[in-house]
């Protein structure tokens, strides 16, 4: 196979169990009232909380406008509100309500389930696919990757 069959290759296969690992989240997070976008604003508000929509939007890798309907979402529900960041009135930070922090221990055991399909590989062919990845994303997303890696590193080790 050449290298440009290949890339086409593990672009199709990546889109693919994106696209089924983004459904099989929606049907594991129903149980608790979320959709699978919903629980990753969530799961990134329960590692670093007060971020603004931006830095949001940053580190679940979605359109601003997408975060801010998810936001409003979750806001209406109960589980975060937006509070007026101290040092600068414009921006506007979001902030987990204590209904939103007690929302973190149900959902262990379903991300337990939806974590399920990786137990498929052994722990250094796991090791080895999440340095791929990175390296991969690296190369994507350029100077602004590292910060979102190690949010990513900080949120995965506090699970």
């Amino acid at each position: 196979m050449t290298a440009s069959t290949l890339s086409g290759e593990a672009q199709a296969l990546l889109v693919i169990i994106g696209k089924r690992l983004g459904r099989s989240g929606d049907e594991f997070f129903k149980g608790i009232g979320l959709s699978a976008s919903q629980f990753e604003i969530m799961r990134i508000l329960w590692q670093q909380d007060h971020l603004t929509l931006g830095e949001l939007s940053q580190f679940c890798c979605c359109a601003p406008p997408n975060v801010t309907g998810l936001v409003d979402r979750l806001e209406k529900k109960g589980l975060l509100r937006r509070t007026v960041d101290l040092e600068d009135r414009r921006i506007a930070r979001i902030v987990l309500t204590e209904e939103g922090q007690k929302l973190r221990e149900p959902t262990t055991k379903v991300i337990q389930k939806y974590l399920s399909p990786f137990q498929v590989f052994q722990p250094d062919e796991l090791r080895e696919l999440v340095g791929l990845l990175k390296l991969f994303y690296r190369h994507l997303e350029g100077e602004g990757a590292d910060s979102f890696l190690e949010m990513l590193a900080n949120q995965s080790h506090s699970q």
